[in-house]
């Protein structure tokens, strides 16, 4: 699978890299068809309280793009969440593909 990371008005430690991309190789045990997943990270501007972080991404699998988005106040909390709507979001296709 081919993650990548797009960080705007952010610096990411390769260490905080690293841990991002082992955290979206466990999307492995759900689809094994994974092409690639475009993660973009970026300070949203428009909340004037806090620092406020955007996640999205954008996980292709063959001919299905499942797309997440998801604000909050820490970076990596949210990456998690969006982790999860993915799986859930990859797990409820599987369930209607089966129908």
């Amino acid at each position: 699978m081919n993650i990548i990371i797009y960080a705007k008005n952010l610096e990411l430690a390769p260490l905080f890299k690293k841990q991002i991309e082992q955290k979206f190789l466990k999307l492995y045990k759900f689809a094994r068809q994974i092409l690639s997943c475009r993660l973009d990270l970026s300070h949203d501007a428009h909340h004037k309280k806090g620092q406020v972080f955007r996640i999205e991404a954008n996980l292709t699998v063959l001919k299905k793009l499942f797309r997440v988005v998801d604000h909050d106040f820490d970076l990596l909390s949210g990456i998690i969440k969006v982790r999860e709507k993915l799986e859930r979001a990859m797990i409820e296709y599987k369930e209607k593909q089966k129908l």
